[in-house]
């Protein structure tokens, strides 16, 4: 018959007693090397960060807020710059335009003007002048300086509160004015007339009397019945005759003593030349004409520029 295959009473025992010494062995070895204090101090560190971590976190949380609520401002227009901006006057190196800026929280502002010639591309703006620390609402002169004269420019106008910026620029090109001047002339002199040689008046060089030289005359007769002095013929043809010089125009009038200009020939033989003196048309009488040598028509020395002009220009 075969034995019963168990365990025994001796052997439960013997194995309780060695659980109980070992259970001992590992009781005494963590009292001795603080375990549970070890647990229980790193039960409480984990805590501590936690504690911590959420701290940062809600600082990080206040700070997107925070950001958030500023952009949302700007968003909702809370901040904000008014301007407007007008040419005001001009020199041959200056532009200058009146500005007026209102800040919605009253903060002071600072200006600045741009200027770029004609042709220039987009964004080729240069500095042109600055005003700081400018109180909102007022308005001031902006000056663009250092330009160059007869030139045509745009203008650009920056305003800022050190947060946010308008900008306004013109649509029309602003020319500066050129000074008139960078060139000498002497002026025109005064010299004696040419035609008159100074006397004021101008005995005609065809003179009246001058009748063979027929075309520089006008001959006007009033019809007249008289004897020719010269062929003793009657005729009704002429009754005196008014000679008016085509240069001068002025007139002299004769009874009529020939029929014709052969038979007056004889007739005007010895007799003084009949001629007027008139104010010379050349001076208008006053002896003295101006000479051509100043082509701007001044007497004095004086200055001109590039365009032909002695005064200050914005045209040609």
């Amino acid at each position: 018959m075969a034995k019963d295959k168990g365990i025994t009473l001796v052997a439960l025992i013997i194995t309780i007693v060695v659980l109980v010494i070992l259970a001992a062995v590992t009781i005494n070895g963590l009292i001795k090397h603080n375990f549970i204090e070890t647990v229980t101090e790193g039960t409480i560190n984990y805590a501590k960060e936690q504690m911590l971590e959420k701290a940062d976190m809600e600082k990080i949380d206040e700070s997107v807020k925070n950001s958030v609520e500023k952009i949302d401002d700007k968003l909702a227009n809370k901040e904000k710059i008014t301007l407007n901006s007008k040419y005001k006057e001009k020199t041959t190196k200056e532009i200058k335009i009146e500005v007026t800026a209102i800040d919605s929280n009253n903060a002071n502002l600072e200006y600045k003007i741009y200027t770029k010639t004609v042709g220039n591309k987009e964004n080729d703006w240069i500095e042109s002048g600055i005003l700081s620390n400018q109180k909102s609402g007022e308005t001031i002169v902006l000056t663009a300086s250092g330009l160059k004269t007869f030139t045509e420019y745009f203008w650009k106008v920056e305003v800022s509160n050190g947060k946010i910026q308008e900008t306004e620029e013109s649509t029309e090109a602003i020319r500066t004015f050129c000074s008139g001047s960078g060139y000498s002339c002497p002026g025109y002199e005064s010299i004696i007339c040419t035609l008159c040689k100074g006397n004021k008046g101008n005995v005609c060089s065809n003179g009246i009397m001058n009748i063979d030289t027929s075309k520089a005359i006008t001959i006007t007769s009033v019809i007249s019945a008289y004897k020719c002095v010269t062929c003793g013929i009657m005729t009704n043809n002429r009754g005196k005759q008014v000679y008016t010089c085509k240069q001068c125009k002025s007139s002299t009038e004769i009874s009529a003593v020939a029929c014709k200009l052969e038979c007056a020939k004889p007739y005007f033989q010895g007799m003084p030349t009949i001629s007027r003196s008139v104010s010379c048309h050349k001076c208008n009488g006053m002896g003295r004409i101006n000479s051509d040598s100043c082509q701007h028509g001044l007497s004095v020395a004086h200055k001109y520029c590039s365009h032909k002009k002695t005064e200050q220009h914005d045209t040609l």
